[in-house]
């Protein structure tokens, strides 16, 4: 039926809506369609495991301060070598290990998974310890960043997936899986 729900799922949502927008110059119409993305769904995926753990999702800048704690409890620490906390002053180079920190979680690898990869004194090694720190933040704070939702989403598919994903769902030719 032309009316059944349907979710095109890409990259982002301006994406699936500038094809949505392009469908609609072709066909008429585009009724029936929402443009999400993965993090959307897996969003929904999430909420009530989420929920039920006592756990809320971080907003961006949470994140970034929880990050941010975490560097500087593992340089307070010592955890960290010397030149790895001078370069810990620089902002710039906070937001690039803020970027590493997420997407190490992202593509679902432990900090002990990371130690066991990296060699000794290389700079993936530092980030061993921001990571556990950061994971011992989120976990005594209940928050959950992108990867924590995606691993409610998934760990909880079976019972929640009935809820969340009716209608029929398209994947767009530019949607990239990787990671959780």
């Amino acid at each position: 039926s032309p009316y059944t729900p349907k979710r095109l799922v890409g990259p982002d949502v301006n994406y699936g809506r500038e094809l949505l927008v392009a469908l609609a110059r072709r066909t008429g119409g585009w009724i029936g369609w929402e443009a999400t993305n993965l993090r959307r769904i897996a969003g929904e995926l999430a909420f009530v495991p989420l929920h039920r753990a006592g756990a809320r999702v971080g907003g961006d800048v949470e994140i970034r301060v929880l990050v941010n704690r975490a560097l500087d409890r593992a340089m307070d620490s010592g955890f960290v070598s010397r030149e790895f906390m001078q370069l810990g002053r620089s902002l710039g180079f906070r937001k690039v290990l803020r970027d590493s920190v997420l997407e190490l979680r992202t593509a679902g690898v432990s900090p002990d998974e990371l130690r066991e990869s990296t060699e000794p004194g290389s700079p993936a090694r530092e980030l061993v310890s921001v990571l556990r720190e950061y994971d011992e933040l989120l976990a005594a704070c209940a928050v959950a960043d992108s990867a924590g939702v995606f691993r409610a989403a998934l760990d909880n598919f079976d019972e929640q997936a009935r809820f969340c994903l009716t209608g029929q769902l398209f994947l767009s030719p530019m949607l990239i899986e990787r990671g959780l």
